[in-house]
């Protein structure tokens, strides 16, 4: 019910390589661009300014995200269709990049320049989220564009009609949270009386709006208020507590360094972004987690885990700007989380703590396979493929590694790289490349 994320035209294009057939690409390009053109409009962009949001948490890859989880009680729980999502804007990015690869081959050239507009438009979008101060891109409310801290606004308990007087200095959008005595739902009904921009407001939050999670329901408001005057509640206990909150945009997550991946911001930004957040405060003994944990000896445990696929994303962003090295540890962490696990416990995990490697979640996933190719790619190896190879940069690795595939031989060991053919025949280069060896 729900669009798939916005990778398909990315991966037209990787699996495409290195000989694209024409044939193939006429005939997948004008479904790829029609799914292209659905998340921009005005059913994924509700605001209409180029920058759509998510439908669903399941869309994300990342349904445990801290703001918009629904599932676990300490999240904040906000409707992920009331946020811009950097992860998103790069994923479309990347997809127009790739669309507009596809368009090139075909002679597209009315296709090429409409595409160009978007991605300019998208680029532009992801990088007003930049927050210089924290190096990291930030999500943002889709009507305000403001990505504020969030704070405890007021507390009631149990059911009545409160005035309250309260403005905030920028508009806000609220969290609705009900706590039971019992841990049981309640049909809870809330109206908030207030100003918004467009003057005085009154929104109604029924009981069909709230997320129920052990005894903690969730709602978010439609409207921003620029201020509040009086709060109705109905249907809830006595002893029941019901808190109003500003969303807290502050929170980081892995998926907030996706732009690395789209290759969106330029040198310098990149290299703080790396620097600082993603091998800096991201970076643990056994790869990135999917929130830091900021020095907090005891995190939620879902927050401190380890997600491969996301971790793979990453490494490539920092490959795009040259960070082989950076990439080569991470794919080491990594790598020591995989093979602790299997030691242990003799499988894949679906996910490894990042402080201690301990496997999480299901056993015998996929989603814990060693990172393969992001091995081979921080290793140099461009291409692997049936006509030839194309080596690039050095092995950053402490160790000559030996690749070996359909009867060729690559040993790489620092900036020296032998291939020795399946005749017996080898050569040897140096240098950082890129080399192109033919196998035909």
């Amino acid at each position: 019910r729900h669009l798939a994320p916005p990778m398909l035209a990315s991966l037209a294009w990787k699996l495409g390589q290195p000989d694209p057939s024409p044939e193939w690409f006429q005939s997948i390009y004008p479904p790829l661009l029609r799914f292209f053109k659905t998340w921009l409009s005005a059913a994924h962009d509700r605001d209409e300014d180029g920058f759509p949001e998510w439908d669903h948490p399941l869309q994300t890859g990342y349904e445990n995200n801290p703001l918009f989880d629904r599932w676990n009680i300490d999240s904040q729980g906000v409707d992920i269709t009331t946020l811009e999502s950097p992860a998103l804007g790069a994923m479309l990015y990347r997809e127009c990049r790739s669309l507009i690869r596809i368009a090139q081959r075909l002679e597209r050239a009315d296709d090429c320049l409409l595409l160009e507009m978007h991605a300019a438009r998208l680029r532009s979008v992801v990088e007003e989220t930049w927050d210089p101060a924290a190096a990291i891109y930030r999500f943002r409310d889709f009507q305000t564009h403001a990505s504020t801290p969030g704070h405890l606004v007021k507390s009631f308990q149990g059911s009545g009609d409160t005035p309250f007087a309260h403005a905030f200095p920028l508009p806000q959008r609220l969290i609705v949270r009900v706590h039971s005595q019992e841990e049981t739902t309640r049909a809870v009904r809330v109206r908030l009386h207030g100003q918004t921009a467009a003057g005085p407001a009154c929104e109604e939050i029924t009981p069909a709006q709230f997320f129920w999670m052990r005894g903690e329901g969730r709602a978010t408001t439609q409207a921003v208020f620029t201020a509040l005057e009086r709060v109705e509640i109905s249907g809830l206990e006595s002893k029941d507590r019901l808190r109003l909150y500003t969303i807290d945009y502050a929170q980081e997550a892995i998926s907030l360094l996706l732009p690395l991946w789209a290759r969106i911001p330029g040198e310098p930004r990149a290299a703080e972004a790396i620097q600082r957040t993603a091998t800096g405060r991201f970076l643990g003994e056994f790869g990135m987690p999917m929130c830091p944990t900021g020095g907090d000896s005891s995190p939620a445990p879902h927050l401190s885990t380890v997600d491969i696929a996301w971790n793979t994303l990453i490494g490539e962003g920092l490959l795009l700007y040259g960070c082989q090295v950076e990439a080569a540890e991470l794919v080491t962490r990594l790598m020591r989380a995989v093979t602790t696990a299997l030691k242990t416990t003799h499988a894949f995990s679906q996910y490894y703590d990042a402080a201690t490697g301990r496997p999480y979640g299901d056993s015998n996933s996929l989603f814990g396979l060693a990172p393969v190719g992001l091995f081979l790619s921080s290793l140099g190896i461009e291409r692997f493929a049936p006509k030839e190879i194309i080596v690039r940069g050095i092995n950053p690795y402490p160790w000559p590694i030996t690749v070996q595939y359909r009867g060729v031989t690559v040993l790489r060991q620092g900036d020296e790289t032998s291939v020795t053919f399946p005749n017996g025949k080898s050569a040897v280069f140096h240098g950082s490349g890129p080399y192109r060896v033919s196998l035909t």
